[in-house]
């Protein structure tokens, strides 16, 4: 049980845990090339070794200040931050390793998703190792590795294999399990 003095600290991954860019990226390649990549075959985090191309000439080509406009979170993320952002007791960060040429529009996203959102509650860091978080939700095991805070694996088809973490499928899922996480430092989500 977490003994906190202080609000729950929260760090949410954006790529492939809040919205669905890898998938997003996929569409866009195999329109633009004519291939047919399916996401279920993606299986490592870095495109480059499906695709055959750098992974930040694919930011640089297709995860453009359009794709940001357009991107849905995946069903449920939105409403459940939102309800955890509301009982006051824990503070969220988004968290990210992507791509800097990204950072502008991932701000937009969120400005655009979250209105409580404010700048400092975006985080670019590629060792999140070095975070100060209770929890992280990541889809890459290396990011919740070594870390001083308690991981959460995004389900995605490149850590299919993964045993390491508390595994977790949907944002309905992860509101479950992140309201029970929240009982033991005694913070309600009753609205």
């Amino acid at each position: 049980m977490l003994n906190l003095d202080r609000k729950l600290r929260l760090g949410i991954d954006i790529d492939e845990t809040l919205i669905p860019t890898v998938e997003k990226i996929i569409v866009e390649y195999n329109k633009k090339y004519n291939k047919k990549l399916k996401y279920k075959d993606i299986v490592d985090w870095d495109l480059s070794k499906s695709v055959h191309i750098p992974t930040m000439d694919l930011f640089q080509e297709f995860a453009t200040e359009e794709f940001y406009n357009t991107i849905k979170p995946y069903p449920y993320a939105i409403e459940f931050i939102d309800l955890l952002h509301s009982t006051g007791k824990v503070d969220i960060y988004f968290v990210s390793a992507g791509h800097s040429i990204t950072f502008h529009w991932r701000h937009k996203l969120l400005s655009k998703l979250f209105d409580w959102y404010a700048d400092k509650m975006l985080i670019k860091c590629s060792n999140k190792q070095l975070l100060n978080l209770d929890y992280l939700i990541d889809d890459c095991p290396f990011n919740l590795t070594d870390g001083l805070y308690t991981g959460i694996i995004k389900t995605v088809p490149w850590n299919k294999d993964c045993k390491d973490f508390e595994r977790l499928n949907s944002w309905k899922e992860w509101y479950n399990q992140l309201v029970e996480l929240l009982k033991e430092v005694n913070v309600s989500c009753d609205k």
